[in-house]
């Protein structure tokens, strides 16, 4: 992996981080009534998306290290181009369900690169 590969999935990664901030302690109702916070999680899920869409191109055999790739960067399409047809109880699932095995994949991809994900 290429310190360049690197550095896309550290910026990944912290936009999940960045996820996970916005949703603590915060429900989906509060999601659903308040368009800021729900412009600030889609944009951080745009960020996911093309970070790891460009880590790939960078470095093709992360798509075997990380099986869901090709769902996560298609996340950014759905969400930039199909705006009006986001299921917001979809992306809330993935935010609780999906995220967190992708954020440890993440961080151990970047640990054996000899990078913390934090840094």
């Amino acid at each position: 992996m290429s310190l360049r590969t690197a550095k896309r999935l550290h910026d990944a990664g912290q936009a999940i981080a960045n996820i996970e901030r916005l949703v603590s302690a915060r429900t989906f109702a509060d999601y659903q009534s308040d368009v800021y916070f729900q412009s600030a999680v889609e944009r951080q899920f745009e960020i996911v998306s093309e970070a790891l869409n460009l880590a790939e191109r960078d470095d093709p055999e992360l798509r075997e290290r990380i099986p869901e790739l090709p769902v996560v960067v298609g996340l950014r399409d759905r969400i930039a181009h199909a705006y009006d047809e986001i299921d917001h109880q979809i992306l809330w699932d993935t935010i609780h369900v999906d995220l967190p095995s992708l954020a440890s994949r993440i961080t151990k991809l970047l640990e054996e690169f000899g990078l913390p994900e934090d840094g």
